[in-house]
């Protein structure tokens, strides 16, 4: 086996890199032990990593949830607004309309000679009380 170092390139001419790598840890008991070493530190900051990242998941979730709620309970509310305001609307368009049928307003439909005046005085009294008799044929 040849290493080149001019060019940069490792000729391996029987095995691979890795038995290589091999062959070189087996013959220092250090390596071996810095190894081992290296590899259970390696796990630990993985799984350090990996419950972190977990957290952070979990922490945009919550987040993503809470921002949820915030914007439903302000749907709410201007759902809420939106009703009341439709309400408000009707109550003023209902005492609008009670108040239009609470007055009375006569409307002359026909000018009235004293002849005429008279029978329909007559017949009315006989289907309605005076004081309404009386309040229809005022305007005429």
């Amino acid at each position: 086996m040849t290493i080149k170092f001019s060019s940069n390139k490792i000729n391996l001419s029987s095995g691979t890199f890795d038995s290589f790598v091999k062959k070189v840890l087996s013959k220092n008991d250090m390596t071996k032990q810095a190894s081992s070493e290296e590899a259970s530190v390696e796990e630990t900051v993985e799984d350090v990593v990996k419950e972190k990242v977990a957290e952070e998941v979990v922490e945009e979730k919550v987040a993503e949830e809470v921002v949820a709620v915030k914007v439903a309970e302000e749907e709410d509310k201007e759902d809420k607004e939106d009703k009341e305001e439709v309400e408000v609307k009707v109550e003023e368009k209902e005492e609008k309309e009670e108040k239009k049928a609470s007055s009375a307003q006569f409307v002359k439909v026909a000018k009235l000679n004293s002849e005429t005046k008279a029978w329909l005085k007559d017949y009315w009294r006989n289907l309605y009380p005076e004081a309404y008799v009386e309040a229809m044929l005022a305007g005429s």
